[in-house]
């Protein structure tokens, strides 16, 4: 199972928010390592002041005329010695593939410290949790404040969300079972979506895994201003092929702490497949999905894997852009909403509250598939 990743962002308080957390993980019994965004900044620099260095050792040793000055200066720093170096932190390891910023990297170099020619991996990577203090980085889950107690801050933020994620995405606990309570429209959905699509966009991006064709869209109740929804932020990327289990694909996803749901129970919606609400529109196989969870206790967030083109990759865009063109209809789903809500509020899970809603979806198809008539988001025949 994966650990988990934090990035701490430049500041003031970096320094010690990095030796607070790897305090509060007692080992690193579940954070895999605790990294600065300078420290990719500065690694990254190194590692490209070395490949320099190596490229000209070989050119230097393919001509027969003798060490490069690089040889020369690290063979009086000591000699072409074994071992292992590690752009890290002091006292923590350093996995390859940390840092969350598009185009950062997290160096990983095999050699002898400072004074061997080291062989490179340069890994683009992903954090489950940004930290910083700067209130204008769009990318921090988690803004510090200057002017509270740090440690504080931190021991809540350990307590409330970075040890219930650990414990997650070590397999410790399942996701929680959220019931059909909805809660008022909360602006920050739109944030969270934004910065997770950019993190997963970024992450698969720079795996060679997405291309430019694939989508990635905030849906549901939370990307509609003025509608009352269950508060994990809806997310859904429009990919082909579909990613198997266990693929890079789940790998990259993982890193930005999403894992696979299992659903409540055998039979819950929307797991592995979608209901077929148009037969004949298209082949069986369009229905199959991929469904992630990220139960951030501070902004969780569920995550839609389907085919380009296929039938619910098309109706969750357009159904979304009908709510928030008129509020008509925004009012009739909130109000089917909150009477299904009260009606399945008992219920140890919401399977059956989502399959009742689906009379209404079906209801207004014809409104938000006429709407979207000329959509880019039409279903692909």
């Amino acid at each position: 199972m994966p650990k988990l990743r934090i990035e701490v962002r430049p500041g003031p308080l970096a320094v010690q928010v990095t030796d607070r957390l790897a305090q509060l993980d007692k080992g690193a019994r579940w954070v895999t390592r605790v990294v600065r965004q300078e420290e990719v900044d500065s690694g990254a620099a190194r590692i490209a002041s070395l490949k320099r260095e190596e490229t000209a050792d070989r050119q230097t040793g393919s001509t027969g005329l003798g060490a490069s000055p690089a040889v020369a200066r690290r063979a009086a720093a000591g000699g072409e010695t074994g071992g292992r170096h590690e752009v890290a932190t002091p006292g923590t390891e350093d996995p390859p593939g940390i840092g969350s910023r598009p185009g950062s990297v997290a160096p990983r170099i095999s050699g002898a410290p400072e004074t061997t020619t080291p062989s490179v991996d340069d890994l683009p990577g992903l954090a489950v949790f940004v930290i910083g203090d700067d209130p204008a980085d769009p990318d921090l889950d988690v803004v510090l404040s200057t002017d509270l107690p740090l440690d504080d801050q931190l021991d809540r933020l350990w307590r409330h969300r970075i040890e219930p994620m650990a414990r997650f995405l070590s397999g410790e606990t399942g996701p929680p079972s959220p019931k059909a309570v909805l809660r008022e429209h909360d602006p920050r959905y739109r944030v969270i979506a934004d910065r997770l699509l950019r993190r997963l966009r970024s992450g698969l991006s720079q795996q060679g895994i997405a291309d430019g064709t694939w989508t990635f869209d905030h849906i549901g109740s939370t990307s509609v201003p003025d509608l009352a929804a269950k508060p994990y932020v809806d997310l859904q990327l429009g990919v082909d092929p579909l990613p198997e289990e266990e693929s890079p694909f789940d790998a990259v996803l993982a890193a930005a702490g999403f894992l696979p749901a299992r659903g409540a129970r055998a039979d819950s919606p929307g797991v592995y497949r979608d209901t077929v609400k148009d037969p004949g529109l298209a082949p069986d196989d369009a229905y199959r999905k991929r469904l992630y969870v990220r139960p951030d206790p501070g902004g969780p967030a569920v995550l839609h894997v389907r085919r380009l083109g296929s039938p619910w990759w098309s109706y969750t865009v357009l159904f979304r852009d009908w709510l928030r063109a008129g509020p008509a209809g925004r009012r009739a789903y909130e109000a089917t909403k909150l009477r299904l809500a009260q009606a399945h509020a008992d219920d140890p899970d919401y399977d059956d509250y989502t399959r009742a809603k689906a009379a209404f979806f079906t209801e207004v198809q014809e409104k938000y598939e006429r709407l979207g008539a000329a959509s880019a988001y039409r279903v692909r025949r």
